[in-house]
């Protein structure tokens, strides 16, 4: 296997993992859109490995959207059963437009990427 596919995997594992830590362990975000923006951040950072590790597929753009924002929404509904987490659409929404941004921005420049 590529490593751009391993650290992708090993990364959305990453995500599975601390989405799995209780609401009461977490730091207290006051400002509702600062959670939001990290999520649009990580999962920017998610279409970025996606592509570097998918470009070479047909439609990879496509492939890389979908099942990443897939990811994002099995990663939200997970949090029911997580103590004091919850999911919510906009979480759900900062993922797809992350991975969105991040999956086209890297699809424009691809000689710059990782």
């Amino acid at each position: 296997m590529k490593m751009s596919k391993i650290i992708l995997f090993g990364y959305m594992f990453l995500i599975l993992i601390m989405s799995l830590i209780p609401g009461e362990s977490l730091v207290d975000i006051k400002i509702l859109y600062w959670d939001k923006i990290l999520h649009f951040i990580e999962y920017s950072i998610l279409g970025i490995l996606g592509f570097k590790a998918f470009s070479k597929i047909k439609y990879s753009v496509f492939f890389i959207i979908f099942f990443g924002t897939i990811f994002g929404c099995f990663n939200e509904v997970l949090q029911i059963m997580i103590p004091y987490r919850s999911p919510t659409l906009s979480d759900a929404l900062a993922n797809l437009f992350g991975v969105t941004v991040g999956t086209i921005s890297s699809s424009f420049n691809k000689k710059y990427i990782l």
